[in-house]
């Protein structure tokens, strides 16, 4: 999909940490730590959403903050990561074979989990996976309280997906360490597959941190793992000189190279800017994990239209009044000219030229006024034309922006394409329908295979046709 502007919330124990990047992703337009009410949430859990929706709603309007969509990091520790092998399926066959596999190894009902995978790997026997589940009752409540505080989530990710970004996606085998505010978060990475992950509470001593990351590397004992990167602001001073005496393990900080924000802060703040780089494809996209409740995202693809729909009848409304505007100053400038005329009593070459010369304005008047008498009397609505376009557009295609020209018909579109089959697709049923003609996609956009960017005109027939929708 696209890379939205959003502001991205990490909701912790007792904290609501709050970024925004600017435009560019290089610099830091707003970050703000809030403390939450005691109690408000407990055991990661929401339990009281408007509560919580009063706080987000206070939040918003404090930072003057306008930007409503929003992406979520919810605790790591009421989620779980799998890796998981499976052998060549198409998209529906994978949905199912996930599904039956977390059952085995997740410890949560499948009635009551939300589950989104993506695939990390490929090869001729068979895909690698990672897949990421929460309980359903836990995840909805942070989305409620957003909902019910007006904002519009785009992306729900854990601590540990975030922090990938800022680790790289090389082969070698790495430990990421990273001490937010009520969670240790432990976690073992290679390129883009978590193998494993362990988290504990922020208050625990140093030897049960070394204890549990001892444990890990037990595990992994036969796969050496080159660095470990440590992140986060560490509750007790002792924590990363212990860990660098017990396993002699080079270590670095989480960094990246970003303006409007200290060190100290980065770290505090690395989660929510990680997100802030994320792709905000939809849970059906096989390369993201999204989190995102399937339910919430067709209510949110509603608003969003409405919100679209109505700024483009507002630019409407406001080019048609301007055409009035400029008809009606037209018009009484030329009451004015040709009241100073009347005592002319012979037509010599300048009044012939004078009288040319309003002539011409009046031919401009005319004009004027065939377009706002056209604008005025379309009948056609853009939500109308949309929805017959989405009629014939298959799943895996998305329209990310489009413009419409009422007087002639033109509709050009820009989206972006899973793959090469969705978007030929798409362009053989716009052409098959009776709706659309004259049916316009580059060749070039088919030389990408996958996450195709594509361009798209045609003509709606009906604009054209010169009949009156009733």
């Amino acid at each position: 999909m696209d890379k939205n502007s959003f502001v991205s919330i990490y909701f912790t124990q007792n904290k609501l940490l709050i970024v925004k990047l600017n435009k560019s992703k290089k610099g830091v337009d707003i970050f703000a730590a809030i403390d939450l009410p005691q109690g408000l949430i407990q055991n990661h859990e929401v339990k009281d959403v408007k509560a919580l929706a009063d706080v987000l709603k206070s939040i918003w309007h404090k930072l003057k903050i306008k930007e409503k969509s929003i992406g979520i990091v919810i605790p790591e520790f009421s989620t779980f990561t799998k890796a998981m092998d499976l052998p060549k399926l198409d998209r529906e066959e994978i949905n199912e074979a996930v599904k039956w596999q977390a059952e085995e190894y997740i410890p949560l009902d499948p009635e009551q989990m939300l589950l989104d995978w993506r695939i990390i790997s490929e090869k001729p026997e068979g895909i690698r996976i990672l897949a990421v589940a929460v309980g359903e009752r836990l995840l909805k409540g942070y989305v409620a309280a957003s909902d019910a505080a007006g904002l519009f989530p785009l992306v729900v990710e854990t601590p540990s997906l975030s922090l990938m970004r800022l680790v790289g996606d090389d082969e070698d085998l790495k430990m990421v360490i990273y001490f937010s505010l009520d969670e240790i978060i432990i976690f073992i990475l290679k390129g883009q597959e978590i193998l494993t992950s362990s988290v504990i509470g922020a208050s625990s001593s140093s030897q049960v941190l070394s204890s549990t990351i001892a444990r890990i590397l037990r595990y992994f004992e036969e796969t050496k793992i080159t660095k470990i990167f440590i992140g986060g602001v560490p509750g007790n001073n002792a924590y990363v000189s212990d860990i660098f005496n017990n396993f002699k393990i080079p270590m670095e900080k989480l960094h990246i190279k970003i303006s409007g924000i200290n060190e100290n802060d980065f770290q505090k703040y690395s989660i929510p800017i990680s997100l802030q780089y994320t792709n905000t494809s939809e849970p059906t996209d096989s390369e993201t994990i999204n989190l995102l409740p399937p339910e919430v995202i067709t209510k949110y693809k509603g608003k969003r239209f409405g919100v679209q729909l109505w700024g483009l009848l507002l630019v409407t409304t406001l080019i048609f009044v301007g055409c009035l505007m400029a008809l009606l100053g037209t018009y009484f400038y030329l009451l004015q000219g040709l009241s100073k005329y009347k005592n002319i009593s012979s037509l010599s070459d300048i009044s012939y030229q004078k009288s040319k010369t309003a002539s011409d304005e009046i031919k401009k008047v005319n004009t004027l006024a065939d377009v706002a008498l056209k604008i005025d009397s379309v009948t056609y609505y853009p939500q109308e034309i949309l929805n017959n376009i989405y009629k014939y557009k298959p799943e895996g295609v998305a329209v990310l922006s489009y413009t419409i020209d009422l007087e002639k018909g033109l509709i050009k579109i820009k989206g972006l394409s899973a793959g090469r089959v969705g978007l030929l697709e798409f362009k053989n049923k716009l052409e098959e329908g009776e709706d659309f003609q004259n049916v316009e996609l580059p060749i070039s956009s088919f030389e990408q295979g996958e996450n195709i960017d594509f361009d798209m005109s045609f003509i709606y027939s009906e604009l054209i046709s010169g009949q009156t929708k009733k």
